[in-house]
């Protein structure tokens, strides 16, 4: 047992064995210097003597919150207006066209309105007869060619050949399908990794002069970044940060963000504000304001909907996000995790355009009483997972369960400060595919304290990152597709890229006049997106 756990392999005591860490990673590299971080105590709750992972690894139980639907109001049909005991709609066989006196039953006449209709055709342009259509210039493709006996052009091997072509096309544009050349629907996979991280300067621009950019989010396909700014605005623009095409700006937030994040299929953005409380769902292309509103805790469905249960404002709200592929909301505010449904009304009106009748609805809570607040909260959207990770004043990582609707586990002393950002290497299910151990390997930030990574298998940090400077701001970190890189902001104006594998610095990039707040690897090439209060952004490249 003593060889294989220096192998890198954990033996647990009935003699089996499983791989510790992913990406090479093993604890026998983690002596002497390395070795010296916080010690944990790991406390389990509920089911947590069962080894977590991120993808989801059971079914359903019968009473999971991620069975649940939204229930829209349904509005109470009104009944037939009717006049002196009958209906106002004419019955069967009826004639229209009159207007009928009634005698009320004091004796006094009135007329009643009848619904108008005419005896005869009224000749008008839609009773008028029209002449018969002309057939208009068609080319004649079929000339030249001699049709079968079935009807079809064409020869058998021809045919065949279509529909071969045919479901090939299907099956390539199907949501989620993968072929078996090596391709998406978002695009090649990646065939090769590069052996050196992007370095060099691609592009800059500048979204806003003198206005500093707080968060950076890249859609899953890579194509468009959205960006929270310090004006309490947010920006959507091509990634490649080159043309003239102008960013598209929403405004609806009263108060600094804290969050901005894609949905898994990059047609929703959604953010978060920190005192106004609030939580916007944008249309990435018509961002003039949102689609829907957040503020209220339990519901928006009005004062009718579940009479007499208390619907207080929002407290301490912290992050918001999409949820198990879209399908709920996330929230993370006080020492509370709460899950939504919600509804998007797709139907628009621009003489009714303040009447929304998007809905969202509470599913469950979860609280941890141990933690004052949590300064974050966060979970995999790109694929099934039945985790949630959170960080608060406790300094420690608390893992629910949203299947069971429990805690599943805590780690203690995680960092010396409060946790502020998660991120998780969830690039795979929509690049390139990886091994199921890849996908339980994150990062974990806290201001004053550095980076540091975990294997959710084996409850351990494995590696922690301090190189870079974080004593007062909220930065972001990233990891590369291939998980070989590690990127985050600094407060020295500069982003630093960190080799997984031995934990050393491969590249300082500067450039910026301002602190770096957040970074993002493109999930489909070898590119690097910074971010920082100076106002631009910038791409780097691949340098070899």
């Amino acid at each position: 047992q003593q060889q294989q756990q220096q192998q890198g392999y954990m033996v647990d005591s009935q003699g089996d064995r499983t791989k510790l860490l992913a990406r090479g990673l093993r604890l026998a590299s983690l002596t002497g210097d390395q070795a010296a971080r916080h010690p944990l105590d790991i406390a389990t709750v509920g089911e947590s003597e069962a080894p977590l992972s991120l993808l989801a690894t059971s079914s359903l139980i019968s009473s999971s919150p991620l069975h649940s639907s939204i229930r829209l109001p349904t509005a109470k049909p009104k009944p037939p207006t009717s006049v002196h005991g009958r209906s106002r709609h004419m019955k069967p066989g009826t004639t229209g066209g009159r207007m009928s006196r009634s005698k009320s039953s004091k004796g006094s006449a009135g007329i009643v309105d009848q619904p108008l209709t005419f005896r005869s055709k009224v000749k008008s342009s839609g009773y008028a007869s029209s002449s018969a259509p002309q057939r208009m210039f068609m080319p004649n493709t079929g000339k030249g060619k001699k049709a079968s006996r079935g009807g079809s052009s064409g020869s058998a091997s021809d045919r065949v050949r279509g529909a071969q072509a045919l479901a090939a096309h299907i099956q390539k544009h199907r949501p989620g399908s993968r072929d078996l050349r090596g391709r998406t629907p978002l695009g090649p996979v990646p065939t090769s990794l590069s052996d050196s991280p992007p370095s060099q300067l691609g592009a800059t621009a500048v979204l806003e002069k003198d206005i500093g950019i707080l968060a950076l989010a890249l859609s899953s396909s890579g194509d468009t970044l959205a960006t929270a700014m310090a004006d309490r605005s947010i920006h959507t623009r091509s990634s490649k940060l080159s043309g003239d095409k102008p960013s598209h700006v929403g405004a609806g937030h009263t108060a600094t963000l804290s969050t901005v994040s894609w949905s898994s299929a990059n047609d929703l953005l959604i953010s978060s504000s920190l005192g106004s409380a609030e939580v916007c769902i944008w249309d990435p292309v018509k961002m003039v304001e949102p689609i829907v509103s957040m503020t209220a805790s339990r519901h928006n469905m009005g004062a009718q909907w579940k009479q007499g249960e208390p619907n207080p404002q929002f407290k301490h709200l912290t992050a918001a996000q999409f949820y198990y592929m879209d399908k709920f909301i996330l929230t993370c505010h006080s020492n509370v995790v709460s899950l939504y449904n919600y509804h998007i009304d797709t139907k628009v009106d621009d003489i009714k355009r303040y009447a929304n009748k998007s809905r969202y609805s509470l599913v469950t809570s979860l609280k941890r009483d141990a933690a004052q607040s949590f300064s974050t909260a966060a979970a995999v959207n790109n694929f099934h997972s039945h985790l949630v990770f959170a960080g608060g004043s406790d300094k420690a990582i608390t893992i629910f369960d949203m299947n069971r609707g429990e805690i599943a586990r805590v780690i203690a002393n995680a960092q010396k400060k409060p946790i502020n950002v998660f991120e998780f290497n969830s690039h795979g299910s929509t690049a390139a595919t990886g091994a199921p151990s890849a996908y339980d390997v994150f990062l974990t930030a806290a201001t004053g304290d550095g980076l540091a990574m975990w294997d959710l298998r084996a409850n351990e940090c494995t590696r922690r990152f301090t190189q870079h400077s974080s004593r007062a701001f909220k930065l972001g970190c990233s990891i590369s597709s291939c998980g070989r890189f590690v990127a985050t902001g600094s407060e020295d104006k500069s982003a630093y890229i960190f080799d997984t594998r031995t934990g050393g610095v491969l590249h300082k990039l500067g450039g910026h006049t301002d602190v770096v707040t957040d970074v993002a690897f493109h999930p489909r090439a070898n590119r690097l997106l910074t971010a920082s209060l100076d106002g631009k952004l910038r791409v780097f490249i691949d340098g070899s």
